[in-house]
């Protein structure tokens, strides 16, 4: 009787709808309750099941315990202090100053009660130091440049960067999405060419961005990049430059997520022959954006970049340049600015700015530099900033006492590159070793001249000859990575760290004591590495 009561009122068609949903909510209704009432989850009988193991292997734990501290005194050539300001008195009072003021932590991130005024002090400070806009402070240097990539490169833009760069860039352009392309290290000719071809294929184009993504010494090699070619690449493709001017880079381009394209290490022209390729296959478009990123010096190399051909190709193919300089600041430069300041090149000709304070700041954090569009968005969307817990007051205090003794004795940059030059002249004279690392460059990574060992039997030779060399005072370190997840993993090498005041005769103390070393418990002459 109601459908028809319904029917009176309305007519058919409002009886065909009513009807409808009437069916329909039926029908839902009884599927799910018929749904949970299988649920094995929610029946209370046990289900069977084999739990995965954390670790899949065995792990073989190659460096020794911690034992706590040991009460004898050694040469370190392994900190990277490069200014020997971890010491000083100036730093250590200001930091217990600021302890006994504001305690030991902020207690929060910068956007959640985390700001405390020495955070902003520092922040001006270091952005009147480096001659930019505006800079913002991370808690931590790793994930300055892992956090910085990914704010801005993501899955439609696209990404230049040089293959030797080191392990936080390489997984920050992982993570990203981004397309990546990887010209050889430092060949500014590779890079070209990748440009060109990416110009060809429209992968250059105005709504896709690019970016060229470089460290000003790369960690892994030691090597300065070639930064004047970089802006002269960055300008000619339009390209946005991130500079890494610490000692961090790769995990920020893997949180990006973005297409990635690694250039061989400081190889312009493989850099400029990936170009082209991206050009040809319209990767380099209006519609996609491209980021170029390099480190001013190579930590895994020692090298620097050559920036300079970098920035003529991120002019020719519109690329954004990100560079990590946190082996150059505080390192190179009259006043310590960096590479930038080396080169004599502009420091707005490069989009992002990295920097850890790690090195010839001793202390904790990083920090990123650049104009006030590029700094803000850091502020929005840089996953470290906006939920890590900012850097405890005390650090930060440490990094600005830490700032006026560079600005007041500009001299000690002059003690650094000295050393760093002497360095590289001794190494030159060992008998059973080979080196990289530019001259200025206060990392060098020195290799065994035996070509016809593996990796596994080279590292654990150099875990020898280091361990050789701590029972005669001496602390040196191997390079350690992740194998099984670098991109391009470096040689085994062992990575020696400059210090202002290293001493002629400490420095031939360490390179003979690297040749005797080589000589007690190096390989032998008859050894065959297929034996072992």
């Amino acid at each position: 009787m109601i459908f028809l009561a319904i029917y009176d009122m309305a007519g058919w068609w409002t009886l065909v709808m009513a009807l409808q949903v009437v069916a329909i909510s039926t029908y839902f209704f009884w599927s799910k309750k018929k749904s949970k009432t299988y649920d094995p989850l929610c029946n209370g009988k046990p289900i069977e099941w084999n739990p995965i193991p954390i670790v899949e292997h065995d792990v073989t734990v190659e460096e020794p315990p911690l034992m706590g501290k040991i009460d004898e005194n050694a040469l370190n050539v392994g900190s990277l202090s490069f200014l020997c300001l971890d010491k000083e008195e100036y730093i250590m009072d200001a930091a217990l100053k600021s302890l006994g003021k504001y305690g030991v932590g902020s207690c929060g991130p910068r956007g959640f009660y985390g700001t405390i005024d020495v955070h902003l002090d520092l922040e001006e400070r270091l952005a009147k130091f480096l001659e930019v806009e505006e800079t913002c402070v991370y808690s931590y240097g790793f994930s300055t440049i892992a956090s910085a990539i990914p704010s801005y490169a993501k899955k439609k833009d696209i990404i230049f960067a040089d293959e030797c760069v080191w392990f936080a860039i390489q997984k920050g352009i992982e993570a990203s999405r981004s397309t990546a392309r990887y010209f050889k290290h430092n060949d500014m000719d590779h890079l070209e060419q990748l440009l060109a071809e990416a110009q060809k294929k429209k992968e250059l184009n105005p709504r896709r961005r690019a970016f060229l993504i470089a460290e000003a010494i790369y960690f892994n090699t030691g090597e300065m990049c070639p930064l004047k070619r970089l802006v002269q690449l960055a300008r000619k493709y339009k390209l946005r430059i991130i500079l890494d001017e610490s000692l961090t880079i790769g995990k920020g381009i893997e949180a990006s997520r973005s297409t990635a394209r690694y250039f061989k290490h400081n190889d312009m022209d493989h850099l400029e022959q990936l170009l082209a390729e991206a050009q040809k296959k319209k990767e380099l478009n209006p519609r996609r954006r491209a980021f170029l990123i390099a480190e001013a010096i190579y930590f895994n190399t020692g090298e620097m970049c050559p920036l300079k051909r970098l920035v003529q190709l991120a002019r020719k193919y519109k690329l954004r340049i990100i560079l990590d300089e946190s082996l150059t600041i505080g390192v190179v430069g009259k006043n310590g600015r960096g590479i930038t300041e080396l080169l004599n090149i502009p420091r707005d000709e490069i989009d992002l700015i990295v920097g850890s304070l790690e090195h010839s700041f001793a202390t904790v954090g990083g920090f990123c530099a650049g104009t006030h569009f590029m700094v803000e968005h850091q502020r929005l969307s840089g996953l470290g900033y906006c939920f890590s817990a900012s850097l405890p007051p005390m650090l930060t205090q440490a990094a600005i006492s830490a700032l006026d003794i560079i600005e007041s004795k500009p001299d000690i940059i002059d003690e650094l590159n000295v050393v760093s030059i002497k360095i590289n002249k001794a190494l030159s004279q060992l008998k059973h070793f080979t080196f990289r690392g530019d001259e200025l460059s206060p990392v060098k990574h020195i290799y065994l001249k035996k070509d016809d060992l593996t990796d596994r039997l080279k590292h654990s030779y150099l875990r020898n000859i280091t361990n050789y060399c701590l029972e005669k005072k001496v602390a040196m370190t191997v390079a350690a990575y992740l194998r099984d997840v670098e991109l391009n993993c470096p040689e085994p090498s062992i990575r020696l760290a400059c210090s202002r005041k290293l001493t002629d005769e400490k420095l031939s103390l360490v390179c003979s004591l690297l040749d005797e070393a080589y000589e007690k418990v190096g390989p032998k002459p008859e050894l065959s590495p297929k034996a072992v």
